[in-house]
C-alpha cells in the first residue's frame, strides 16, 4: 500500500466538517433531556451534483445540554433546529465550512390551565349531561 495514499485519506477525514453546540434556556439554564433532539437539515444540493440522499442528521442532546454530529457533514448551508418538549423550537442557519459551534437558546412554552368556574344542576338534553361551564383563562 502506498504511504502517500494513506496519509491523504487521513488528512481528508480529519478535515471533514463537524457541528456541535449546547442548548440553554433563556435564563441561562442548561437544557439536557432524553427527549431533546437537534435536527440538522442540509439546505443546498451537494456541490458534486449528486442526488442528496440523507438531508437530515439527528443529534442527541446529553444531560449537559451538549450535542454533536457523529458523522462528517459536507460543506454547505444547514438549518440547525432544537426540539425539546416544553420549549418553543429554535433554529439557526449556518454555513458549514469547517468545524462549527451553534449554541441555541430556547424559551419555555406557556401552558394554560382550564378550570370550572360554575356548575349547573339543570341538565339541558341538547347539550349532553355535562354540568360544568368552562371558561378559558384570559391570556
Amino acid at each position: 500500500m502506498n504511504n502517500r495514499w494513506v496519509f491523504s485519506v487521513l488528512v481528508l477525514t480529519s478535515c471533514a466538517p463537524s457541528l456541535a453546540g449546547q442548548i440553554r434556556g433563556n435564563s441561562g439554564e442548561i437544557i439536557g433531556s432524553r427527549e431533546a433532539r437537534v435536527n440538522i437539515t442540509r439546505l443546498d444540493a451537494p456541490s458534486d451534483g449528486a442526488q442528496a440522499v440523507n438531508n437530515v442528521v439527528v443529534a442527541v442532546v446529553d444531560q449537559s445540554g451538549r450535542y454533536a454530529t457523529t458523522e462528517s457533514l459536507p460543506h454547505g448551508h444547514y438549518l440547525v433546529e432544537a426540539l425539546v418538549p416544553g420549549y418553543a423550537p429554535q433554529s439557526k442557519r449556518v454555513d458549514l465550512a469547517d468545524k462549527a459551534t451553534v449554541d441555541l437558546t430556547l424559551t419555555p412554552v406557556v401552558t394554560a390551565k382550564i378550570q370550572a368556574t360554575s356548575t349547573n344542576s339543570h341538565v339541558d338534553e341538547d347539550r349532553g349531561a355535562g354540568r360544568a361551564t368552562l371558561t378559558p383563562p384570559s391570556l
